[in-house]
């Protein structure tokens, strides 16, 4: 791997992380990892136990989904957690739209360890999409991808690396989900990279998503 790709990415890296906001509780947030993500359902490990039903909001990177703990079990010393994602109306859309060739930052979590960088989505339908990276994938992985239109998530059909080194991936799609922004905050020099990496391939210049 060269050391441009090296710098655009995160790889062999452990569970990826997720913050856990309780809805009606002060304090700081808790930090989880995700075990996995799919069928409506985000699943965690913490080392909190959280109560069932209560409502929360998970905020990957910048974006914010509410949830409902369906349980929270002992694992070890940790707890292992599943939440329900979005509302009721977003659990029952069929066919999501959003428009193609949107940048958005992907978390894919292959056997060998989870890869986080950027993408750029390049179609959808109401059963999968289409993305391009500079990360590969394995069959069957799962990964998701957040950016200003909301949370996608799903499983890896197919992965193919084209002339320009770039890897074109379908995905099954396995859930949807809306969400708003967290508060701005200065982006790091990696994330300055990888911007300026989205606009070459997209050929235009991005507005500033702080």
């Amino acid at each position: 791997m060269t050391s441009e790709l090296a710098a655009l990415g995160e790889r062999d890296a452990p569970n990826p992380s997720v913050l856990v906001e309780v809805v009606g509780r002060s304090g700081p947030p808790y930090h989880c990892a995700v075990l996995g993500i799919g069928d409506g359902q985000a699943h965690l490990l913490s080392e909190t136990c959280f109560t069932e039903s209560s409502n929360v909001i998970l905020i990957f990177d910048r974006l914010a989904i509410p949830g409902e703990v369906l349980y929270s079990r002992s694992k070890g010393s940790a707890y292992r957690t599943a939440v329900k994602l979005g509302s009721d109306r977003e659990r029952n859309r069929k066919e999501p739209r959003f428009p193609i060739n949107q940048v958005g930052r992907i978390t894919i979590m292959n056997a060998a360890g989870t890869i986080r960088g950027l993408c750029v989505l390049t179609d959808m339908s109401g059963s999968g999409f289409g993305l391009t990276t500079l990360h590969e994938a394995d069959l069957g992985c799962m990964v998701y991808v957040a950016g200003d239109f909301g949370l996608v998530v799903g499983e890896v059909r197919h992965c193919r690396r084209g002339d320009d080194r770039r890897y074109r991936i379908g995905v099954k799609t396995t859930g949807v989900y809306a969400g708003s922004g967290s508060p701005p905050r200065p982006l790091t020099l990696l994330e300055r990279v990888r911007w300026k990496v989205a606009e070459s391939i997209l050929g235009r210049r991005l507005p500033n998503y702080r």
